[in-house]
């Protein structure tokens, strides 16, 4: 048995193709909504500078004020799919904030393809 095949990893320095982004809130973390809201803001523009982009973001629940008109990162957004990203935009969480004609970047989605998204990929970040 070839013991480096069956106990590799990652080295520190190589990049993951399929990791997903999970935005499920419109905030980051716990504690002051303000600065739980900062810090999304500035995790979603760190993203696109990374080396190694999503192959998806996945937005649902309050998280889809990031993907609708008037929302402070949809610049930051609309970069990321032009750049290849898809965006998947729960449905059920646009018709539900009442937000489905306000969807300003992505696609709706559902329940069924965002969990594929998430079992599929080699890794999920969640927001």
């Amino acid at each position: 048995m070839d013991e480096t095949a069956y106990c590799s990893t990652c080295a520190s320095n190589e990049k993951r193709d399929n990791y997903v982004v999970r935005l499920a809130k419109d905030r980051l973390g716990e504690g002051p909504d303000e600065l739980g809201e900062a810090l999304a803001v500035a995790m979603i523009n760190t993203l696109k500078s990374m080396d190694t982009l999503p192959t998806k973001i996945l937005v649902l629940n309050s998280g889809v004020s990031f993907v609708v008109n008037g929302s402070s990162v949809i610049n930051d957004m609309r970069e990321l799919e032009k750049a290849g990203v898809e965006i998947m935009v729960c449905g059920a969480c646009l018709d539900y904030f009442d937000k489905m004609d306000e969807l300003a970047v992505g696609k709706v989605s559902n329940m069924f393809n965002i969990l594929d998204s998430m079992v599929k990929a080699d890794k999920v970040i969640s927001l």
